[in-house]
């Protein structure tokens, strides 16, 4: 099977300092495996699989990206960490208590968002597979 990640753009490391700050509020919301990812690389972007594409935001820059898109105002409780590089957002649902990892449509309508995941694992590979 081939990895697919190949092809996708990883950034540096994110620190640990960065890590605690930006995401302890959020608890068991974020999937470990993301907190994992983020050990060795700050985001990135690129292709996922043959058909998808993700970017993934810097930990440092998840409040901002949260903040200008409104989100609070028309998905309380979610967190954006990246996109679909054209017409959907990416989110951590941070109202469950365990991890739920949703796409949100654009304009963001929170009754048309899917679930892609309970892991950044799992996000990766239906990103990989959707068309």
């Amino acid at each position: 099977m081939t990895d697919p990640l190949a092809h996708f753009r990883r950034r540096r490391p994110a620190r640990a300092a960065a890590v605690r700050e930006h995401l302890a509020a959020y608890g068991p919301a974020i999937p470990a495996d993301y907190l994992e990812f983020l050990e060795t690389s700050n985001g990135g972007e690129g292709p996922v699989g043959e058909f998808g594409y993700v970017q993934l935001y810097p930990v440092e820059e998840l409040a901002r990206h949260t903040a200008g898109y409104e989100v609070e105002s028309y998905a309380p409780g979610h967190l954006l960490f990246g996109s679909s590089g054209g017409g959907s957002l990416y989110a951590f649902d941070t109202l469950e208590p365990t991890p739920r990892l949703i796409e949100l449509p654009l304009p963001i309508e929170l009754e048309y968002s899917t679930q892609t995941g309970t892991s950044l694992a799992e996000f990766f590979e239906i990103q990989a597979r959707e068309q």
